[in-house]
């Protein structure tokens, strides 16, 4: 009997483990051709639906399969896609951001000042 009942407050946990699992694990799991919510992409990307809603009024994020009034849905093929091509843009971006630490790197091994407000200990001296 004891058997039976801890074997089914394991099931009632694994399936309560499953419901709370997030959004995004779920995400790459799904089929090419599943229709997904705004509030699920809103999920996806970490922000507020209001963020995303704000996002997506601006053209931040993809055109939507199905726009309907109350009824707006992205098809998952299509959000991975623009999701790698925002991993490509931040690719870009951290490229921009490594040239600017070598340049001011450069500037102080050559002893030269260096730009905008001098640094504490530099002011102490």
């Amino acid at each position: 009997m004891q058997q039976a009942t801890r074997v089914a407050v394991e099931q009632a946990t694994n399936y309560v483990k499953q419901k709370e699992r997030e959004f995004r694990v779920q995400f790459y799991e799904l089929g090419p051709g599943i229709l997904i919510t705004a509030a699920q992409f809103a999920e996806l990307l970490c922000i507020t639906h209001s963020a995303f809603n704000a996002r997506y009024h601006a053209g931040k994020v993809p055109d939507p399969v199905i726009r309907e009034p109350r009824f707006v849905r992205w098809r998952v093929s299509d959000v991975r896609v623009w999701l790698e091509s925002l991993e490509q843009v931040s690719a870009d971006h951290n490229r921009v951001l490594l040239g600017r630490a070598q340049r001011i790197l450069a500037r102080d091994i050559a002893g030269l000042p260096r730009r905008g407000r001098p640094r504490r200990e530099a002011a102490e001296q």
